[in-house]
């Protein structure tokens, strides 16, 4: 079964997309083998089903965005990697020679890169990642310009990691609480979000906004805080 087709599987469950999303993405790789990380793709992607409250389709002119390129058998977006930085696991299973950073916060990295078989894929700090063979990247963004995974473990100060993957409109992503000002992070087609402290019992909602500054999609992230640490 391909990933797409058990992703369609799941989807005729009737938990909440929260639910699929959250507690299958929690599949950790007990180690760094392309074999076990392959493994978590399905787990994954499943993802995919997050809670939307409301989306603004972004424009899809042709295959100007850097994701949909990628996707598409095109370069992987990000910043080039400085030589000895690429993660063993990935060199010495044999994947793209060029992973790139999308977005990173501290020592966390989220990194995409392309398997041997033509697939993308995304992984965040040593231990979550998520592969598809689909050439759409609407398999795994759905109809969203953003798509947030996590939330992963605590960091050392305590605060809850949401990572996740985006189209080149969305600029800049805001976490919003029911008591507590909102958090952001800069987006460059993927972004490294450090929530607050108490974010497992007060997060709300993920705004994606453009360079305007114009709102382009608002995710549920409650169901995910509440399962935390997600796919961590």
């Amino acid at each position: 079964m391909t990933v797409i087709s058990a992703l369609a599987a799941l989807r005729d469950l009737e938990f909440t997309d929260g639910e699929v999303g959250a507690v299958l993405a929690r599949a950790r790789r007990p180690s760094h083998s392309a074999r076990r990380r392959a493994a978590l793709a399905l787990a994954a992607v499943a993802a995919v089903a997050a809670g939307t409250i409301a989306a603004v389709p972004a424009g899809r002119a042709g295959l100007s965005d850097a994701v949909e390129r990628f996707f598409a058998g095109g370069p992987t977006p990000g910043a080039r990697l400085q030589r000895g930085e690429e993660p063993r696991w990935l060199t010495r299973a044999g994947y793209d020679a060029e992973p790139r950073v999308l977005a990173s916060s501290g020592q966390e990295r989220l990194i995409a890169y392309r398997q041997p078989s033509g697939g993308v894929c995304f992984t965040f700090g040593g231990d979550v990642g998520i592969c598809t063979d689909s050439t759409d990247p609407r398999s795994l963004l759905g109809n969203q310009p953003v798509l947030p995974f996590g939330p992963t473990e605590r960091d050392g100060d305590g605060r809850w990691i949401l990572w996740g993957v985006a189209l080149d409109a969305v600029k800049r992503v805001e976490l919003r609480y029911s008591n507590a000002p909102p958090t952001d992070a800069r987006v460059t087609n993927g972004f490294v979000l450090r929530a607050d402290v108490d974010a497992k019992e007060t997060a709300r909602t993920l705004v994606a906004f453009d360079a305007a500054g114009r709102e382009l999609a608002r995710i549920d992230v409650r169901r995910r805080f509440e399962l935390a640490p997600v796919g961590g």
